[in-house]
Order: structure tokens, then C-alpha cells, then sequence
């Protein structure tokens, strides 16, 4: 599977999204575009082709623990 790093810097804040070269072309332009729609046009864009899978395994792994841990703080506030 091919994998490439988009990174986002804005305001001195840099965001990662990770994505599937495997998809078809249109697929991933319409994905790239629906993720630079949540950013001011100003922003600084940067993709990365090829990330080594050790790097997108942790980092993915304790993105995937922290969004988990809360969304089960915002559930039990309910």
C-alpha cells in the first residue's frame, strides 16, 4: 500500500493527515479538497510520499488512543 503524509501549517500549527495513494486519482483530490476546505487559503501545504510505516504505525496508533479516550470523556459527560 502506498502512503503519503499531507501536512497543513497554519498559525504556527502544523496538522498531518495521512493518506492511500492506492485510491484513484479523482478519489483523493476530492479528499485532499475536502480536508483544505476546513483552511483558510493561506495556508501552507506540504505532502510527503512514501512514509516510513514505523512512523504512521505509532503515531497513528496513539492518534487512534487519544480521539478514543475522548470521544468516552464526552460520551460519560452526557
Amino acid at each position: 500500500m502506498g502512503l503519503s503524509k499531507l501536512s497543513i501549517t497554519y498559525k504556527n500549527k502544523t496538522d498531518h493527515y495521512t493518506l492511500n495513494n492506492d485510491l484513484d486519482d479523482h478519489v483523493l483530490d476530492g479528499i485532499i479538497e475536502n480536508i483544505l476546505k476546513h483552511y483558510p487559503k493561506d495556508a501552507t501545504t506540504d505532502i510527503a510520499n512514501k512514509i516510513p510505516l514505523t512512523e504512521l504505525t505509532r503515531k497513528t496508533l496513539d492518534n487512534i488512543i487519544k480521539q478514543s479516550n475522548n470521544e468516552n470523556s464526552k460520551n460519560k459527560s452526557l
